[in-house]
């Protein structure tokens, strides 16, 4: 092989990686990260954006001293359906909320 062809595959592979770290990182079923700002408390957060058909999809916000409560609410994707309100619960020191699962291609916008 000669050096053209070498550097060649030296860009494309070093491309290659570059992309699938930035897909991996950026893509649609990663979890979406936040912070919640309480009692001058900075709390950080991952929301996820994708979950199993068949299981409830988890929210979880860490709360070690089971002091706060909190709602959430949920509707179908791009429907002009009601907001569903419930209330979270406390579980293993965080504060839960249980998206119910959806079938192949169904999703849900969800609030919290």
């Amino acid at each position: 092989m000669n050096w053209k062809s070498t550097l060649l595959w030296v860009v494309s592979f070093v491309l290659m990686l570059t992309i699938a770290v930035f897909q991996r990182t950026t893509g649609p079923t990663y979890p979406q990260k936040a912070a919640i700002f309480m009692n001058g408390k900075t709390i950080q957060v991952k929301l996820p954006t994708s979950a199993d058909n068949d299981k409830d999809a988890i929210v979880s916000i860490p709360d070690t001293g089971r002091t706060m409560r909190g709602y959430y609410f949920f509707r179908k994707f791009n429907s002009a359906e009601h907001w569903t309100r419930y209330q979270m619960h406390h579980e293993n020191d965080a504060l839960i909320a249980e998206l119910p699962a959806q079938p192949a291609a169904g999703k849900l916008e969800y609030r919290i």
